[in-house]
């Protein structure tokens, strides 16, 4: 027997082909079936003879079983699509169900109003005042008032107000005041003149100096945060 192509063999003069089925997938090898009888696999065809006689005819399930298997096949590919297009359709539909959801509970950032009032000029006793819903000192000087902050510019803790024992004359930024007080930061050391100037510690910048005003309604003082003035600036009042 002698191989032709890939897909037909040669039967020997004395053997007879019974029948040649198209296949798919097999190694080439013979087996025999009795002592008479092969059946010969090549490429993807199947040959079947008896070798010298006829008589026995050999069948295959090869289209059968290219059938199901094809069939499972597409089923697998099918499940595939389906799950695909679940996942995508998932998460477009999630992904909007989010953005409505997000939309009824809007992000809105409440600040502080920026001009506020802090009391009467009564309510005020002379040198700073702490006003701690607003983290501020107001700070009263006979009748004259000005307002700094006691937010620390370094990391922004609260500065506390520390009285002197006696007043001492201090050079500022070239020009000398007389100051009673000055303001420390607990948290890394920092300190402030009385005016707001850091003189010591990491504090890179003097603590702001806020405008003031009379409310014209109930003559309460008022803080405008959004007006930052020298820290010389005072507001005075006749009382």
């Amino acid at each position: 027997m002698q191989a032709f192509g890939r897909n037909q063999i040669s039967v020997p003069r004395s053997g007879r082909a019974l029948q040649q089925v198209s296949g798919f997938g097999f190694q080439n090898f013979s087996k025999k079936i009795s002592s008479v009888t092969y059946v010969t696999y090549t490429g993807c065809s199947v040959m079947a003879y008896i070798h010298g006689k006829l008589g026995i005819k050999v069948t295959t399930n090869i289209h059968q079983a290219y059938r199901r298997t094809s069939m499972k096949t597409i089923k697998r590919r099918d499940l595939l699509k389906m799950f695909s297009f679940i996942a995508v359709f998932g998460g477009i539909a999630g992904g909007a169900a989010y953005a409505f959801v997000k939309s009824l509970f809007p992000k809105v950032l409440y600040e502080p109003p920026k001009r506020f009032k802090v009391g009467a000029v009564y309510d005020y006793s002379d040198g700073p005042n702490f006003v701690a819903e607003h983290r501020m000192f107001v700070i009263k000087e006979g009748d004259k008032y000005h307002s700094l902050s006691s937010i620390c510019t370094h990391l922004g803790c609260n500065v506390t107000f520390i009285k002197l024992s006696e007043p001492r004359t201090v050079t500022v930024r070239g020009k000398e005041i007389e100051e009673k007080w000055e303001f420390h930061c607990a948290c890394h050391g920092s300190k402030f003149y009385g005016d707001g100037t850091p003189y010591t510690g990491p504090a890179p910048s003097p603590l702001p100096a806020y405008a003031m005003a009379i409310s014209p309604d109930d003559q309460q003082l008022v803080i405008d945060k959004s007006r930052e003035v020298d820290s010389n600036y005072r507001l005075t009042i006749q009382v």
